[in-house]
């Protein structure tokens, strides 16, 4: 069976020391295979904010694949010129050269997809889009994987529970859902909203929502998933480290 640790929304900054020394020994503690990382690893796109999260990062995962995407934390807010000429900067310069935007391991493939917009047609900055060329790129991606078995990490969700319908969707999730029906992905996992949520409704690809690992802005929830891929199929595991509490769900064949 292959274990996969999904972390995001850490906003590193806003929790205390002993806080996030709880969460990295939760997390070193149940040894998975493999880190997926959803994003906002900071929480104003800092490079020291950057530099302490990979700092973390690098110590609960120093043997492990690392796969990592950018959320919308992660580029300048106030600083216009740098969000729309340079907005990766600072992400790019803190990233470790051994991080991935996708992975083939045995019996399963995991491939990240950006979703980080500099702008949109209206106030909400921070929803995210999916651009023709990264539809591209997601495509060449998804016929070069070498598993029919396929999982995309994104830092915005492409769909939306119900209690989140008032949030902007992401620009052109319609046609990245598409895609993603017709190469046959079963699952993507995202962020962002920071509350857990499982959407397995409109069948695949099914979409798990992880809540921030380390901020209770939102909901007051903080945790990670574990996804399990063995013979039978998937599975999820909701980590509350905090109350040493977790949730298992199986997801449908």
């Amino acid at each position: 069976m292959i274990r996969l640790a999904h972390v995001t929304d850490l906003h590193l900054g806003e929790a205390p020391p002993a806080l996030v020394e709880e969460f990295a020994s939760d997390l070193i503690a149940e040894a998975p295979d493999a880190l997926l990382v959803g994003g906002d690893l900071t929480r104003a796109a800092r490079g020291v904010e950057f530099i302490a999260a990979w700092r973390l990062l690098e110590s609960v995962a120093p043997h492990i694949p690392v796969l990592a995407v950018p959320g919308n934390h992660d580029i300048p807010h106030w600083d216009l010129v740098d969000r729309f000429f340079k907005p990766k900067a600072d992400w790019q310069a803190a990233l470790p050269d051994r991080v991935v935007t996708s992975l083939d391991l045995p019996g399963l493939s995991v491939i990240g997809l950006d979703t980080v917009s500099r702008a949109q047609w209206h106030l909400d900055w921070s929803a995210g889009s999916v651009s023709s060329r990264r539809l591209r790129a997601l495509e060449e991606a998804l016929e070069a994987r070498a598993n029919p078995r396929c999982v995309v990490l994104t830092h915005h969700p492409l769909r939306h529970p119900g209690w989140a319908t008032q949030r902007q969707p992401v620009r052109n999730a319609a046609l990245a859902l598409d895609l993603l029906r017709r190469e046959g992905v079963e699952l993507i996992l995202s962020g962002h909203l920071h509350r857990a949520a499982l959407l397995t409704d409109e069948g695949r690809p099914w979409q798990v929502i992880t809540p921030s690992a380390l901020s209770e802005r939102g909901s007051g929830q903080m945790g990670w998933t574990m996804l399990e891929c063995g013979e039978a199929g998937l599975s999820i595991r909701r980590r509350d480290w905090r109350a040493r509490q977790e949730q298992r769900e199986a997801l449908p064949a």
